[in-house]
């Protein structure tokens, strides 16, 4: 992955947009002082790729600056795997507007939406995750050891997502996927094929057989079964025959009645009773409903003329509303007058006060522009009076801040003559004990050659070949003493000791300089710049004030100043007392007229809507006194004489209404009564005379019909239908006719009945006949016989079509498990030997002692041959000998391992076609010294030399000096701003740093 542009806004201190173009550049720095926002370009770099924040690794909501519109915009160009891709992400401090994550590939059309998906895209063409990225292409403040302090297994996780061996168990995760998946169609293909015969072509040449042998006896015994099923078929005939005609006999026979003539005597009897009484009825109720009819003729003749029984009600109600509404108009008249007057006294007031009202304005407006120019100049006077407060509060703050900074100084000067005394005694120290150390060190080595023989015979015994000139050694032999020796090896050790004390005590002089040196310049510095504000806070001061005398107090000094403030704000007040007076009373005349003019009016909208209700309240009187019926009207118009003649003409109507009323209520008992009777009688005839006469017919009727259905059987004249019209008299002959028919039936269906049992005999000889030339006991048997043989017949047939339909399904399955078998196999077998204790552990396990080959020649070349790796990651000493944990390494050469790594397995990727392209080192250059800095950089020029893009970010300023591309961010009120410098610039910018050392 290589950067090409990167684009932000919203992105911690940057609030504007930002552009940063990568093209053609390949060893940069950017450089800024700190918290300008250097660090946060990797912020953006990281949150593009992966959407997260590299302290957290959680959303880039924490990355979103203050003050903006609430929302982070990021937008990366690189390049991965030979194409030009553009991620975009957005997220905002609220929902809204919604996150947005896109990849775009710039070189084709392909497009991914969606925060996982785009991050699973970038993954793949990156070829490193969230965590392995930050441990090998960027490598923020606080991040950058981290893949030389990482645990085993953790580095052994980044290399080999770096290396591309995470494509590897990709490769093995769809092995395993494609075998799980094909196994069990496999297994599925083979149990299909096990119940399946094994040659179809033998099972159908078997079935063909059985079915030729089934078929010929289902012939024999079918033409057997045809000749019995025609005899049982004519006894079956003959027997239902004889069946229906005894049945039909019986039920004829059930049905017939002895007393049928009888009943129908009864009820001619009686119906000729009852026919009497309700003639009788019938008159007397024709003389009632006449009475009837004359009364509500009367009443309804009344209606119509409107002196009924509604209409004179309604004419008494008429009566009292009006005599109540002409009482409440003649008022309502008074109090209309009364409210006319006094809206016309009240308009003319009005009118009076309105002339007056200009003048009012012009006062209010000319007081209330003396008391605003009375406030600006009171304003003024104030501004002025905190302004000198502020001067002189300012001038003497510098002058004690001064003060204080000049006092500390000879007490900083004598702490740094001290720390440079200590310095030289220390360094005098480590001379002698050098001295010392190199005293007895050749003392010892001249010991050591002086007893080279006794030493070479120390370890020798009686019979021993003699050292020096091979003969064996007496039998007395003792090994020689070397006198001296061990207390030349104590003195050396004892010296060694006291070098290292020394310079160690050297060092922590050096530091403890370095530090008073630097307290030192800082105090100068700031005596100067305070200084310097001083004097700008004294002339600001004499500028506004003249010649001030800072022995003085505040108050004395500011004294006049304070009194234009006094006389400025009583005149404010009494302006101010005059404008409000005239605005006041503009106020009250102005409400008034408001006020005023549009309640006159709608008191006057009011009483014109009142007279105008009053004349349609007449209007409405005059009409309900002409709806009241014309002879209760005496007057054309409506007066209370009237009303009262109306209301007495009315009630003698009432009552003659009433009486009619109470006749008619009479007449309608009585008649209500005869109807009664009338109906009971009704009832009565149709209950004990209609519904038995109409059941006696229903039973003649059942017994024709059925009498026809047997006559027809036995082809023998129906009896005849019932007479019309219908009578009682006429139904009772219809019976007897029909009972006499019937029983002449009766007689022909059992006559028929036992000719039919003679040809039931007949066929049942025939079927004993055919089975016994058969040789069959029964029909049981013969029947049992034909489906044995039918069952034969299709089951050799369903045998023959299922092996012929199974014979390419056969041909299909052994093909297809003839295929899938070995691929399932194979699959099974990649899995396995893609395991991680297999060939990938392999891969690592080479790649990563290939890693530390380069990373330790890098290493000693930028620690003069100081330090390398060991197989375990831990650092070889090269002045012990020995291995280190790199936790005991100091800052500077925990960075130096730190980069060395990196370095390294950038070489490593790019042997291998690798994807990492870029390295962004942030911080980390100011623990080194300028011999050890310059290493670290030709380090990083080889790299870029190789066209990868390398960035290294520092507040250090004079690191600008190794670099032909700059980037300089800088913060400004309105949000950090990042732009590439030019090389008049870059060096102007190092000039600056350096000349800005020296002053210091």
């Amino acid at each position: 992955m290589r950067p090409v542009t990167l684009k932000f806004a919203g992105l911690r201190s940057y609030r504007g947009e930002q552009e940063i173009d990568f093209t053609d550049v390949n060893l940069m720095a950017i450089v800024g002082d700190t918290g300008a926002g250097k660090s946060s370009i990797l912020e953006g770099l990281c949150f593009a790729l992966y959407g997260v924040c590299t302290w957290n690794g959680n959303s880039g909501k924490d990355l979103i600056t203050d003050g903006g519109d609430g929302t982070l915009r990021v937008e990366l160009v690189f390049r991965a795997r030979g194409k030009t891709w553009r991620v975009t992400r957005t997220t905002s401090a609220g929902s809204s507007p919604p996150a947005k994550n896109r990849l775009e590939g710039l070189s084709d059309s392909s497009d991914v939406v969606g925060f996982q998906a785009v991050n699973d895209a970038v993954q793949q063409l990156v070829g490193l995750g969230h965590k392995a990225f930050l441990r090998a292409v960027v490598l923020p403040q606080g991040k950058f050891q981290e893949l030389l302090q990482a645990k085993a297994t953790e580095r052994t996780t980044i290399l080999k997502s770096v290396l591309g061996l995470d494509e590897l168990a990709e490769v093995r995760r769809q092995a395993a996927a494609e075998f799980h998946r094909l196994a069990p169609q496999l297994l599925e293909l083979e149990r299909r094929r096990a119940p399946l015969p094994a040659d179809p072509a033998v099972a159908i040449a078997d079935a063909d057989e059985r079915l030729s042998a089934a078929a010929a006896q289902v012939e024999q015994l079918s033409d057997l079964t045809s000749v019995i099923i025609l005899a049982r078929k004519d006894a079956d005939n003959a027997a239902q025959l004889a069946g229906k005609y005894r049945t039909a006999a019986k039920r004829l026979a059930d049905e017939l009645p002895v007393d049928l003539a009888d009943q129908y005597a009864s009820l001619i009897e009686l119906d000729t009773e009852l026919a009497g009484e309700i003639a009788v009825a019938e008159r007397k109720l024709e003389e009632t409903e006449g009475e009837e009819t004359r009364l509500k003729t009367f009443l309804a003749e009344g209606d119509l003329a409107g002196t009924g029984v509604s209409g004179v009600a309604s004419a008494l109600t008429g009566f009292e509303a009006l005599r109540g509404q002409l009482a409440e108009v003649s008022g309502q008249e008074t109090e209309l007058a009364e409210e006319k007057a006094a809206l016309d006294s009240a308009r003319a007031e009005l009118s009076e006060r309105r002339i007056g009202h200009a003048d009012l304005v012009t006062k209010a407006e000319t007081t209330a522009a003396e008391a605003r120019l009375a406030e600006t100049a009171h304003s003024d006077a104030e501004t002025k009076l905190s302004q000198c407060r502020d001067l002189l509060a300012v001038a003497r703050q510098a002058m004690a801040s001064f003060s204080n900074a000049t006092a500390a100084l000879p007490q900083l000067r004598q702490a740094l003559r001290e720390r440079t005394s200590d310095v030289a005694d220390a360094d005098q120290a480590v001379k002698d004990a050098k001295t010392r150390l190199d005293r007895a060190t050749k003392d010892l080595d001249t010991l050591q050659r002086k007893n080279s023989a006794a030493h070479a015979a120390g370890e020798s015994h009686p019979g021993d070949p003699c050292p020096i000139c091979v003969r064996p050694l007496p039998d007395d032999f003792a090994p020689p003493t070397t006198a001296g020796t061990e207390q030349a090896k104590t003195e050396r050790t004892q010296a060694e000791q006291e070098t290292e004390a020394v310079g160690a005590e050297l060092v922590e002089a050096q530091n403890s300089r370095t530090v008073a040196q630097v307290r030192l310049e800082e105090a100068i510095k700031l005596a100067d710049e305070l200084c310097e504000k001083r004097d700008s806070a004294c002339s600001a001061a004499f500028e506004a004030l003249g010649a001030v005398d800072f022995a003085l107090d505040d108050e004395t000094i500011l004294q006049e100043v304070a009194e234009q403030v006094r006389r400025a704000a009583e005149a404010r007040e009494t302006i101010a007392a005059n404008a409000k007076a005239a605005q006041d009373a503009m106020n009250d005349n102005d409400a008034y007229l408001r006020h005023t003019d549009p309640a006159l009016t709608q008191r006057e909208k009011a009483l014109e809507k009142n007279l105008s209700a009053l004349d349609r309240r007449k209007e409405k009187i005059a009409t309900l006194y002409s709806a009241v019926p014309e002879p209760y009207r005496s007057e054309p118009e409506p007066t209370d004489a009237a009303i009262d003649l109306g209301v007495e003409k009315a009630k003698q109507r009432k009552e003659e209404l009433r009486r009619t009323t109470n006749r008619l209520a009479t007449v309608q008992k009585q008649a209500k009564l005869l109807r009664e009777k009338k109906k009971g009688l009704a009832k009565k005839r149709d209950s004990e005379v209609g519904q038995p006469a109409t059941q006696l017919n229903l039973l003649v009727q059942t017994i024709a019909t059925r009498s026809a259905a047997a006559a027809e059987l036995i082809e023998m004249p129906a009896p005849w239908g019932r007479p019309a019209p219908p009578s009682i008299l006429g139904d009772a002959q219809w019976a007897r006719d029909v009972l006499t028919a019937a029983t002449k039936i009766v007689k022909g269906c059992r006559s028929a009945a036992a000719a039919q049992d003679s040809q039931v005999l007949a066929a049942q000889s025939r079927v004993a006949e055919a089975l016994a030339t058969a040789g069959l006991p029964d029909e049981a048997t013969l029947e049992e016989r034909l489906t044995n043989a039918r069952t034969d017949a299709r089951e050799a047939k369903r045998d023959r079509e299922t092996a012929i339909g199974q014979q390419p399904l056969c041909a299909e399955l052994d093909s297809r498990i003839a295929a899938a078998k070995p691929a399932v196999e194979s699959l099974h077998e990649l899995d396995g030997l893609l395991a991680d204790g297999k060939f990938p552990a392999m891969v690592v396990k080479r790649r990563q002692r290939a890693l530390l080959e380069h990373a330790s020649r890098l290493l000693r070349s930028m620690t003069r041959d100081r330090f390398a790796f060991s197989a375990d990651f831990r650092i070889v000493d090269g002045h012990t000998g020995q291995p280190r944990d790199v936790r005991t390494l100091s800052g500077g050469e925990t960075f130096l391992a730190s980069l060395a790594l990196a370095l390294g397995l950038v070489e490593l990727t790019s042997r291998g076609g690798g994807r990492v392209e870029a390295l962004f080192l942030d911080e980390g250059f100011g623990s080194l010294d300028s011999t050890v800095l310059g290493d670290a950089l030709d380090a990083l020029a080889r790299q870029a030399d190789d066209g990868r893009l390398v960035a290294v970010i520092s507040h250090m300023r004079d690191v600008a000096e190794n670099f032909d591309d700059v980037l300089l961010v800088t913060r400004t009120p309105g949000g950090s701003q990042a732009r590439w410098l030019d090389p008049a610039e870059r060096d102007q910018l190092v000039t600056d740093e350096l000349a800005a050392g020296l002053l210091s």
